[in-house]
């Protein structure tokens, strides 16, 4: 039987990698259930280009070698061994466009950057889920499982799979392709005070997804840990926020 195909990328903002990023992407990634036709870091300054020249040379390699799958790998994050095969098996266990594995911030509080977005403002999700909901859901879960099936799952890009065999993978208005990394920058007036605001690259590729009409789903079941001045894991019972605070305050303003 043929082994699903994969084109490993790491982006990364300097030279430095973190020792167990670097284990995982370059030792320990696969048992031999997948086949790992490539494997390609590139770093720079400009975060969201060093994910676009990443991309664009997995589609080149999807649409010339027919390679299916797009697994990234943050140079902050550890995950445990085999995780590519992981990940394989639960895109196709769930037949899904785009699969995350859940990663902590680096913080005390437990709050992760997967997040219910908020169709009115990009810039302010509903809520961010925190690693006690985990304990809540199932292993791997959709906006629905969440409670919101109409919104889209905001993901992040540090542990993710993306099935390029997918149409919107490939779709091109004017020539230009819509499956662009991309951060979106703000400085709005907020109660006369000026504030500051980012949509990042993975919650806006989030939300390409969506659009769509992609499935966009996230795991717990891959065990990670997101490397700071100390390591934050996705996995365990812990964080001061047993609820994200914003989720409180949206749902009594409900």
């Amino acid at each position: 039987m043929t082994k699903p195909t994969v084109f490993l990328a790491m982006p990364h903002y300097s030279s430095q990698i973190h020792l167990a990023s670097a284990k995982a992407f370059f030792a320990d990634a696969s048992c031999g259930a997948c086949d790992i036709v490539a494997r390609r870091t590139c770093g720079g300054s400009l975060l969201a280009k060093s994910f676009n020249m990443l991309w664009a040379e997995s589609l080149t390699a999807n649409e010339s070698d027919g390679v299916r799958y797009f697994v990234m790998l943050h140079a902050d994050i550890g995950p445990e061994p085999n995780w590519v095969d992981s990940l394989v098996r639960l895109m196709e266990k769930h037949d899904a466009d785009v699969i995350s594995a859940v990663s902590p911030m680096k913080s005390v509080e437990g709050l992760t950057s997967t997040a219910i977005d908020n169709p009115e403002d990009e810039f302010d999700p509903l809520y961010r889920l925190t690693i006690r909901d985990l304990g809540n859901l199932p292993s791997t879960f959709s906006a629905s499982d969440v409670g919101h099936p109409a919104e889209c799952l905001l993901i992040n890009t540090g542990c993710m799979i993306v099935d390029m065999d997918k149409d919107w993978c490939h779709k091109r208005i004017d020539g230009r392709l819509i499956s662009t990394f991309s951060i979106d920058d703000a400085i709005r007036s907020v109660d006369g005070k000026y504030q500051v605001s980012v949509a990042s690259e993975d919650w806006q590729f989030s939300r390409l997804v969506h659009r769509e009409g992609g499935k966009l789903m996230a795991t717990s079941e891959i065990q990670l840990t997101h490397y700071g001045e100390i390591g934050f894991r996705n996995y365990g019972s812990w964080g001061t926020c047993t609820t994200d605070p914003r989720r409180i305050k949206n749902e009594v303003m409900a």
